[in-house]
């Protein structure tokens, strides 16, 4: 038997240039899952070991402070969010992110972990939120699930910040993240509703 990916819970429509996403099952957006490829490329290999490191030395629901792991870790976040986006979203071929910026990163289960912050996007050096659940396995390079969100939707256009912009005081994402309609939702592996 052929191993087919769920098919998926809403249409991608190209709308100059934008992707628009209308949700044909449920009025809530989910996340478009991707199959994933048999073997953890080296970045993936390389963000499990920085966030099992992580996630070791902290209990379940502790936040996990700023520090030369996290940050490590997040570096490689940086590689690996957009690795995954291209799976489904051609506008990010050669797209990438210059930072991961979390806000609030938790340890939500022994092996998984929650960040929540913004990324800046590469090209124009903008920042957009972010959220991640990522559930790593805890004795293989992998990666059991994620989940990602990337960008604010205004209208159909993804809202980009300048960086370093003081025009607009900017609130933390973690105090609106229920509200925001995502530009960007992939995930993979059983995850959470």
């Amino acid at each position: 038997m052929n191993w087919e990916p769920p098919k998926p819970l809403f249409d991608l429509e190209r709308n100059r240039g934008d992707v628009v996403m209308r949700n044909i099952i449920r009025q809530i957006l989910v996340p478009h899952h991707i199959g994933r490829p048999a073997f953890a490329s080296s970045t993936e290999q390389l963000l499990v070991r920085g966030l099992r490191n992580v996630l070791q030395s902290v209990d379940v629901g502790d936040q996990i402070v700023d520090s030369k792991d996290p940050r490590r870790a997040m570096s490689f976040l940086e590689y690996f969010i957009p690795e995954i986006l291209r799976e489904v979203h051609s506008e990010w071929k050669h797209e990438g992110l210059d930072g991961v910026c979390p806000e609030i990163v938790t340890k939500t289960a022994k092996c998984e972990i929650e960040i929540i912050g913004s990324c800046i996007v590469l090209s124009d050096q903008t920042v957009v939120p972010s959220y991640n659940l990522i559930r790593v396995s805890a004795t293989d390079d992998v990666i059991e699930s994620m989940e990602c969100k990337l960008g604010e939707l205004i209208g159909d256009t993804m809202k980009r910040v300048p960086s370093g912009s003081k025009s607009g005081v900017r609130k933390p994402i973690a105090s609106h993240l229920d509200l925001i309609k995502w530009a960007y939702h992939v995930g993979f592996g059983a995850t959470k509703p």
